[in-house]
């Protein structure tokens, strides 16, 4: 019983000493990191410590914001349908796009409205 012990407590230590070897390479890869980041490496790193990426990075952002709020200005209405024209055996395709301001939204000094019949 003994015997047994001592195998199963040298394994676990086995265990651990190759887990620990593995933490190691682990910690190592984290510092690498780390320290490419200090440096101004990579775009982390420049994001991190450089204002001009910083600052380009806000006003790009800015910029999406204020089109994606433009987008939610409007409703639109895409109707696509066919029709097929037997006194001619042919077909007409129709494509109708209808753009309306929402009624939160106001475009340019002007106040819209819509109305639908």
């Amino acid at each position: 019983m003994i015997s047994d012990n001592r195998q199963s407590v040298k394994e676990t230590i086995e265990r651990i000493r190759k887990d620990a070897e593995v933490l190691e390479g682990t910690l190592t890869s984290i510092r690498t990191i780390a320290e490419r980041i200090e440096k101004g490496e990579g775009t982390v790193g420049k994001l991190i410590n450089e204002d001009t990426a910083y600052n380009n990075l806000n006003e790009t952002l800015g910029g999406l914001n204020k089109t994606l709020k433009k987008a939610d200005a409007l409703k639109v209405l895409v109707d696509i349908h066919g029709h097929y024209m037997s006194e001619v055996e042919g077909t007409k395709g129709f494509l109708t796009l209808d753009l309306y301001p929402t009624p939160t939204s106001s475009i340019g000094s002007s106040s819209w409205t819509t109305r639908r019949a």
